[in-house]
């Protein structure tokens, strides 16, 4: 006989009133399988019956520590704390439950019971802008603390910008320091759940990804913000025009157009914005190191190009440096490789900064050099470098040609970063530059123009609540 089987039977006897002959019943099952999480929860809802409220909670935590992923004995533990007037450890046992099963109903009504009792008013906590993204831990301040990736960067500064201009914002991410930052609540994703049981969202915008709008979302107006190239593995077998989203903001004219092939999503279902910078922190420095090159971005996109590529620069600039910016590698085979390139002269690996750190370091920078063999949908780090007033060379692949201007803020080398011919190319344009400081400066103009006119967050922000509110009153005229 199963344990399915035998578990059946000690809960049908629990059905029937034969409370006892349930808990001889669990027992013995226990005997035989002694840290199997069912009966555990199954004995503790009996001897509860049986009014042996210390035995329960000590069969419910042994359930708990048997399957951290079983939602039953969390929920159990809050009607119990619930029962008690407890109303902070239920709220905690109720959140704790939708953790493990989002699709917990009975929790989200304990939670919202809790929430009547302490006189909460959803009025009072309602937001005008809710996000959503998945990703990494962070939260209102990272980017001041350490280095942090271009979209969870640009969440944070968009929804800065959104709450200067006088709207409510709330972040629901890995947070792992929930609370109110610049204006901005933080929190984390279970509470994202909890938080659309009880409210209606006038506007919900998710950041890369499609599953909340699997959910049973209340939102007004749904927009899906998109900063992947389309064969990303977590949008494997997803295709957005299925779910209900009123607009897809895309970053790049390059994103746009490579999402309405791949998905066969219609033009007019896209709004084309852009990145930006923090015009108030990325400016020029007074003095500049001409021969002080930077690389931002991943390992994997291009930096062993680039450290191959290096000695031959350095060969002609005797005084060139190469500061390495970079997340942690990941201990793979291109680690070796890069670590083993790196060891030569004048190559400084920086590790991942705060963005204060690195604007300060690319304030002095001459160049930042970017033989790209990603799919950029923007690059952040170029706009960052322009802003710098910092020259970009890089490669001309996917949405780099309309983040860098040829010509006007840095160069773009046409081809295949793998071959001969674009290294030649590549070195020769970082010599040049380096040694005509009037085209060198001409450059440093351009990308300082382009950035107060393009990749001002605040301008980014004014220019979304105008799209957001033609969005709004449009489905508000079709009502």
């Amino acid at each position: 006989m199963t344990i399915e089987t035998l578990l059946q039977q000690g809960i049908d006897l629990t059905r029937q009133g034969k409370l006892h002959q349930a808990l001889v019943y669990f027992e013995k099952m226990l005997d035989i399988y002694p840290e199997e999480a069912r009966v555990l929860f199954n004995a503790a809802v009996v001897v509860d019956l049986l009014g042996q409220r210390n035995q329960t909670i000590d069969l419910l935590y042994r359930s708990i520590n048997a399957d951290p992923t079983f939602a039953n004995p969390h929920f159990y533990l809050g009607q119990l704390h619930l029962k008690a007037g407890r109303f902070t450890e239920a709220y905690q046992s109720f959140r704790d439950t939708i953790t493990r099963d989002v699709e917990f109903s009975a929790a989200y009504e304990g939670i919202k019971i809790i929430s009547s009792a302490l006189g909460h008013s959803e009025a009072g906590d309602k937001a005008d802008i809710v996000f959503y993204t998945g990703g990494v831990p962070f939260h209102g301040r990272t980017i001041e603390e350490r280095g942090l990736g271009g979209s969870e960067s640009a969440l944070v500064y968009i929804a800065r910008a959104l709450a200067a201009n006088g709207r409510r914002i709330r972040v629901f991410c890995n947070c792992d320091k929930p609370g109110d930052y610049d204006g901005v609540y933080y929190g984390n994703l279970i509470d994202f759940h909890i938080y659309r049981q009880q409210h209606s969202l006038p506007v919900f915008i998710s950041s890369r990804s499609v599953r909340p709008f699997k959910t049973a979302l209340k939102a007004q107006t749904r927009i899906l913000w998109i900063h992947d190239h389309t064969n990303v593995l977590f949008l494997e077998g997803e295709n957005p025009i299925h779910f209900p989203i009123d607009c897809i903001f895309a970053i790049s004219q390059w994103q746009m157009n490579e999402w309405s092939r791949h998905f066969k999503i219609p033009n007019n279902r896209f709004y084309l914005t852009r990145n930006g910078v923090d015009i108030t922190i990325f400016k020029p420095g007074e003095k500049r190191n001409l021969n002080r090159f930077v690389y931002m971005s991943r390992p994997n996109r291009g930096l062993d190009i680039l450290l191959r590529l290096f000695p031959h620069i350095r060969q002609r600039l005797p005084d060139a440096e190469l500061h390495i910016y970079t997340y942690q590698l990941s201990g793979d085979r291109l680690e070796n490789q890069i670590n083993r390139l790196a060891q030569q002269p004048g190559v400084y690996m920086r590790g991942s900064l705060p963005k204060e750190t690195l604007a300060k370091d690319l304030s002095v920078a001459g160049l930042m050099l970017y033989p790209c063999t990603f799919y950029e949908t923007s690059c952040i780090a170029a706009i960052e470098a322009q802003a710098s007033g910092t020259p970009v060379i890089a490669s001309t692949l996917a949405a780099l040609s309309e983040t860098v201007t040829d010509g006007v803020s840095g160069y773009l080398i046409p081809g295949d970063p793998h071959t001969s011919e674009f290294a030649h190319r590549f070195v020769e344009t970082v010599v040049t530059l380096v040694r005509d400081d009037e085209m060198w400066q001409r450059l440093s103009y351009g990308a300082l123009q382009r950035t107060e006119l393009l990749y001002d967050w605040n301008i980014i922000a004014k220019n979304w609540l105008e799209k957001i509110q033609r969005l709004t009153g449009k489905k508000n005229n079709n009502l």
